[in-house]
């Protein structure tokens, strides 16, 4: 680290609640609670515009989606065989979870002055 770069630390008590909350907020209060995560990604400064986009926009509700998916297809019978099922229930799980997992990484904030 050069004299003119500013200390960074990793991410706080607002980086964490938004991945948090982007992961499982609509468990805690369904859909505002991932609405909430969103708001707490964008007022961050531990993130870039890209990474944030990346954070609302990748699969969208977290793992509320899955979960609705799973809860939708129980109810209605689908032409998937249960590997294709299985396979399709893995991925729309691990997108919320990768997604996580490069937030949490890339989260960076300035240290305080002084």
């Amino acid at each position: 680290m050069t004299a003119d770069a500013p200390a960074v630390r990793g991410p706080g008590t607002v980086e964490w609640a938004a991945i948090g909350l982007l992961l499982v907020g609509g468990f805690v209060i369904p859909v505002a609670g991932w609405m909430l995560g969103v708001a707490l990604l964008w007022i961050s400064r531990a993130w870039t515009v890209r990474e944030k986009l990346v954070g609302t926009f990748v699969l969208p509700g977290g793992l509320l989606a899955p979960f609705a998916l799973m809860v939708a297809a129980s109810s209605v019978t689908l032409q998937l065989s249960s590997v294709a099922a299985a396979f399709l229930l893995a991925a729309l799980c691990a997108i919320p979870v990768g997604t996580a997992v490069f937030l949490a990484r890339r989260a960076r904030r300035p240290a305080p002055a002084g």
